[in-house]
């Protein structure tokens, strides 16, 4: 679903989580994406080893 709100554009923020696990291949976040979406980092908080990511739409 947060793939298709990309796509359409109705996105203004976006939290990504990062756990810290080798899997040996690449798995894509999102489906292809039309366009480069310009974000911009505004936060990032840890905690017991996971890392967030919150990004903010550049306008």
């Amino acid at each position: 679903m947060a793939g298709q709100l990309l796509k359409e554009g109705r996105i203004d923020q976006l939290w990504l989580s990062i756990i810290p696990s080798l899997l040996g291949k690449g798995v894509r976040l999102f489906q292809e994406i039309p366009k480069e979406l310009q974000m911009k980092l505004v936060g990032t908080e840890l905690w017991n080893g996971i890392v967030d990511l919150v990004y903010e739409k550049r306008w």
